[in-house]
């Protein structure tokens, strides 16, 4: 895993498929149109774990490509949520040997090795409502963990988009526009 600065998180997703606005921290598909459906999150927060899994893109039981978890907007809450959140996001990322504070890496890199990795700390965006980007380097798709409680799946073609909202189905995927 490396740790990215917010250059670098822009530096890396200049280098796929993607768009993203500096000046918005948002993400989208800059050639046609920006396929989307939005998920509820879980209401039995035991479940989240398997929800982010479903988010994660497999092949062969490991992750099909490097993948990038970019965290947007926290601190929203009150403390009490928020300083729980903090503390557990922190103490993962100095488990890797990151210490600076998540405003000066905000950016995640993930390799295809680290699916468990990626998978615990997709989580704590959802458990924690933060606002948060997952996307894999191959660029067919990203998903947003919006502090309103949805995510945000959005692909740049209607066969990813189908095949994406067929996999999610248990989930229950409602057909939504990408307006960020």
């Amino acid at each position: 895993m490396q740790f990215l600065s917010q250059q670098q998180t822009y530096d890396w997703l200049g280098k796929t498929p993607f768009s993203v606005r500096p000046d918005r921290n948002v993400l989208s598909f800059p050639k046609g149109p920006n396929f989307c459906f939005k998920l509820e999150l879980p209401t039995k927060i035991y479940r989240a774990s398997s929800f982010v899994n479903y988010l994660l893109p497999y092949e062969e039981g490991s992750l099909s490509c490097p993948s990038l978890l970019w965290f947007t907007d926290w601190g929203m809450w009150n403390e009490i949520h928020e300083r729980a959140g903090m503390f557990m996001l922190e103490q993962m990322r100095a488990a890797r040997g990151e210490h600076s504070p998540l405003i000066e890496t905000p950016g995640l890199l993930f390799d295809s090795s680290e699916a468990v990795a990626l998978q615990s700390f997709l989580i704590l965006p959802v458990l924690f409502s933060w606002d948060a980007y997952f996307a894999p380097e191959k660029g067919e798709y990203f998903v947003f963990n919006s502090h309103d409680e949805s995510v945000y799946v959005v692909s740049g073609t209607k066969q990813t988009h189908d095949k994406l909202f067929e996999d999610l189905r248990t989930w229950d995927p409602k057909q939504s526009e990408w307006t960020r």
